[in-house]
């Protein structure tokens, strides 16, 4: 009897260990891949069928850039959408490409959350960065470019943020960028974005996006409404 319990628990152990391996590798494949890889390969596929012209003004970046409609945000702008759901800075410059062909008159850049969120270390997600700007700086130096901060997220994230977004800044004035700090505008007292701007403390609802708006309003050379918070 005690040696049938014996040889049980044996293989327990043995089926734990080697499930546990098994997630354990799996999470890790998964981590290395992008979450929405079907979702990425369409969007990627659909902006190759509708390019980015010389007269675009071009919004890149993850889900918030995404989730905005840009085309209804600024009517009679030759708008381009080119924001994917859980795109990090890797994915960006993957895909920087299909952009910067295009020679747009302007781009406005937003990414980096993913990457905190998945614990990329800055380094890392710097150096994605500094490729991604040296790209469109080298392939379509005539473009107008507008680096955006990263946008408050949970209070657990301010630190990392805001020390991200000082050397976003950096890269920035290195390429002769202007840098738009969206980030304090956004920002609640407690160091998470604003419940007004966001129902998750990451995507953005409309006043959001109007707040977004009239932050950049100036740079797209319209006047600046006095009606905009």
């Amino acid at each position: 009897m005690k040696k049938s319990l014996f040889i049980i628990s044996i293989l327990i152990n043995v089926l734990f260990i080697s499930g546990t391996a098994f997630f354990y590798f799996k999470a890790n494949s998964l981590a290395n891949d992008h979450p929405f890889k079907l979702f990425s390969q369409r969007r990627t596929s659909f902006f190759s069928s509708f390019a980015v012209t010389p007269e675009s003004v071009v919004f890149l970046g993850d889900s918030i850039t995404d989730e905005g409609r840009w085309s209804e945000i600024y009517p009679g702008l030759n708008v381009h959408n080119r924001g994917v759901m859980a795109d990090r800075t890797e994915h960006v410059l993957a895909r920087i490409h299909q952009i910067t062909k295009g020679q747009p008159e302007m781009i406005f850049l937003m990414i980096g959350t993913n990457d905190l969120r998945m614990g990329i270390p800055q380094e890392t997600i710097l150096s994605n960065y500094r490729s991604i700007l040296k790209s469109i700086n080298e392939q379509s130096p005539d473009s107008r470019v507008f680096v955006q901060s990263i946008l408050p997220r949970k209070t657990a994230y301010q630190q990392q943020i805001e020390n991200l977004n000082q050397k976003i800044l950096s890269l920035s004035k290195e390429f002769d960028y202007a840098f738009i700090d969206l980030y304090s505008a956004f920002l609640d007292k407690d160091g998470s974005i604003q419940n007004e701007y966001s129902n998750d403390e990451l995507h953005l609802k409309g006043a959001g996006y109007q707040r977004w708006k009239s932050l950049i309003r100036p740079y797209l050379g319209f006047p600046k409404n006095t009606n905009d918070k």
